[in-house]
């Protein structure tokens, strides 16, 4: 997987999670349950997607999968604005 950014598929259209692209914590999240609910993503690792938080808080979410057709971050959503 990229330690640049991080690709994946949603109904056929291909999005890419790098540094700067606005994301929501998930609501099972505990970072939603405190008031983190969304940020940008600074920085994309092998293992961890590092977020920014609103709060100004860095929180890191578990990108779970082996490899990039497999992969996902459960724990965030992509944010449309």
């Amino acid at each position: 997987m990229s330690a640049a950014a991080y690709q994946f598929r949603i109904k056929g259209l291909l999005f890419r999670l790098s540094p700067g692209v606005r994301v929501q914590a998930r609501a099972h999240t505990d970072a939603w349950m405190a008031g983190d609910r969304y940020g940008a993503v600074t920085k994309v690792g092998r293992k961890w997607l590092h977020v920014r938080m609103d709060s100004g808080r860095v929180r890191k979410f578990l990108i779970e999968g082996d490899d990039d057709s497999s992969a996902h971050v459960p724990g965030i959503q992509l944010v449309f604005t």
